[in-house]
Order: C-alpha cells, then sequence, then structure tokens
C-alpha cells in the first residue's frame, strides 16, 4: 500500500484510483473515519477523476500522531502526498473535519486548490452553525447522521453503515486496562482562517476564528 513518511517520523497512508490522466480530486476524510468510508462514492468519482484519497494521521492505516498537531499538520500531510506524486493543482473535497482542512488549504496554498468542494463541515466553532432541532427517537441515535426521511429512502445504505460502524467498533484494539477500548488519539487543532461565503454576494472571503477553539480532547462531530 502505497505510503510517505513525514519528517516527525509519522506514516501518511494514501490510495489511487482512476485513470493516472485525468484531473485529480483529492478526498479528505472526517476524524475517525478512513478511506474505506468513501467507498460508494469512488467508483463514481474514478470514473472521471484521479482519486488521491488520504487517511490523516491518526486514521485508517495512517500511524497516530507522535505529538501534539495543529491544522497546519494535517495541511502539510496532504500537500506532501500530492509532491510525492508531483502533482501541483488538484480539487479538493473535505468531508467534516476533512472540510476543515481542505479549508486551511485553500486559504494558505490558493495555488494547489483548482476547486474546493465541502460536505457536513464547518470553519471552526466560533461560526457553526448549530442544527434547530438535533432530537432523535430514543434507541436510535444514528439517525442524527442522516437528513429527515434519508433512512426511509435509502434503507441499504443505512444498513451498510451501520453494518461497517459496528465492525469496525469490534476491530478497536484494547488498552491494557480490562473493559477499556481505545479512543481517537487525542489531536491538538488550532483553527487559523476560514473561508466564510457571504452570499448572494459570488465568492468567498477570508475570515478567522480565535487560535485554540479545538482542544486536545474536543470532539468533532462527524
Amino acid at each position: 500500500m502505497p505510503s510517505l513518511v513525514r519528517p516527525d517520523g509519522c506514516r501518511i497512508h494514501y490510495e489511487l484510483f482512476g485513470d493516472p490522466g485525468s484531473p485529480v480530486l483529492t478526498l479528505l476524510e472526517g476524524i475517525g473515519a478512513d478511506i474505506a468510508g468513501w467507498r460508494r462514492s469512488i467508483p463514481a468519482l474514478a470514473g472521471e477523476f484521479r482519486v488521491v484519497a488520504i487517511d490523516h494521521r491518526g486514521n485508517g492505516a495512517s500511524d497516530d500522531p507522535p505529538g501534539p498537531c495543529t491544522m497546519t499538520t494535517f495541511v502539510e500531510d496532504a500537500l506532501a502526498v500530492l509532491d510525492e506524486l508531483s502533482i501541483e493543482r488538484v480539487h479538493v473535497y473535505g468531508q467534516s473535519f476533512g472540510g476543515m482542512v481542505a479549508q486551511e488549504a485553500t486559504l494558505t496554498h490558493p495555488d494547489r486548490v483548482r476547486t474546493l468542494v465541502l460536505a457536513g463541515t464547518h470553519p471552526g466553532p466560533a461560526h457553526a452553525i448549530a442544527v434547530a432541532d438535533r432530537t432523535v427517537p430514543k434507541g436510535e441515535p444514528w439517525r442524527a447522521l442522516y437528513a429527515p426521511g434519508s433512512p426511509e429512502v435509502r434503507a441499504d445504505v443505512v444498513a451498510e453503515d451501520r453494518r461497517v460502524a459496528a465492525q469496525a467498533l469490534d476491530d478497536l484494539d484494547p488498552l491494557a486496562l480490562p473493559g477499556r477500548q481505545r479512543p481517537h488519539p487525542g489531536i491538538r487543532v488550532d483553527v487559523e482562517a476560514v473561508v466564510l461565503a457571504d452570499l448572494p454576494h459570488p465568492g468567498p472571503r477570508r475570515g478567522r476564528v480565535q487560535p485554540g477553539g479545538l482542544t486536545e480532547h474536543d470532539v468533532l462531530p462527524d
């Protein structure tokens, strides 16, 4: 499996799909996710793009972070993969935490990003838009992950998602203490710059989020 070892010794795993001659699309996943989470998207995307899917450090087949991280760490990891592949400019698709990485990459390295697609993400807690009604039926917390009515329309998709999630929980490595499971590695993220859409005026404008808005023990919603 292709991987890249960063200067701090952290190994970053990535996978390639599609025709090498097609325009490049980089996929940036959410915290706790992995490349397999794109399993329903990659076949369609690879029909038109050269897809570069990256596991963030601490995710999937990549190594756990050897020390504290900032948003810049994740941006530099992604750019290092592109450099390894001699790719200058890409379309970027960021989901959840990956969307935050994608926003930072676009602001700090605009010459590397052709287009930006954001899904299920936000520019940091200070600018996040709260969901009006987060109530879900008792015993069905998984419904919070889907738009209203979606589980009924795509029952097959929801069933597959739940099977994959259950298997992932079964595969977690236990800690030394009995009955404990390994949490996701603590990651400190300092969001320094974000893209804010000022609709209906076209184009993004530059904004800022107070550093330290996300701390080492915060859990980012996926």
